[in-house]
């Protein structure tokens, strides 16, 4: 996420930006900041405002040479031009990453994704042993159930990669150890 400051923290002869707009601090005039726009006019700023810093920024004409995106943040993914957008992902403007409305279309900016956590299914009854005393969902019924007995092979009769299948627990957490995400 961009990092942003309060107008009232500018310092003069520094640039700034404000809703895609690049301006110049100039001075502060009885409490309130006053930004140059590239015409020449003088603009008061409300000092609890928030703008952010172009550190690298030369002039009116001057374009950034970083990405057109930020860092993008863990647990997050990058989407190529050629997928489609989906309900959740998020678009890069000035004020950072901010939710994309579910239009459907083509990555035509920076969109990211969210990556799906990933699950195993438990490997023993060692890994499994502080789930014992969870409620199981089965996914397809809804049939709530306690866990009666589970072994290195399996729990309640069935085995460790069908249980992660077919059963949550009763949060809604994956039956299984997660692995990324």
């Amino acid at each position: 996420m961009v990092e942003t400051i309060f107008s009232k923290d500018a310092i003069p002869g520094c640039w700034y930006e404000f809703r895609g707009l690049r301006l110049l601090f100039v001075v502060v005039i009885n409490g309130a900041p006053r930004f140059a726009n590239r015409f020449g006019v003088c603009e008061s700023f409300s000092p609890d405002l928030r703008v952010t810093p172009l550190p690298d920024c030369t002039g009116w004409d001057w374009q950034p040479t970083k990405p057109s995106h930020p860092t993008i943040p863990n647990g997050w993914r990058l989407l190529e031009n050629s997928e489609t957008k989906e309900y959740g992902d998020m678009f890069w403007t000035v004020f950072g990453w901010q939710d994309s409305d579910p239009c459907g279309g083509k990555a035509d900016t920076a969109y990211i994704r969210r990556i799906a956590p990933q699950y195993r299914p438990f490997a023993n009854a060692a890994e499994f042993a502080l789930h014992r005393g969870r409620w199981m969902i089965n996914i397809g019924t809804g049939t709530i159930r306690r866990v009666d007995h589970y072994s290195d092979k399996g729990v309640n009769g069935v085995d460790w990669e069908t249980a992660r299948r077919k059963w949550t627990f009763d949060d809604g957490s994956p039956f299984g150890v997660k692995v990324t995400g």
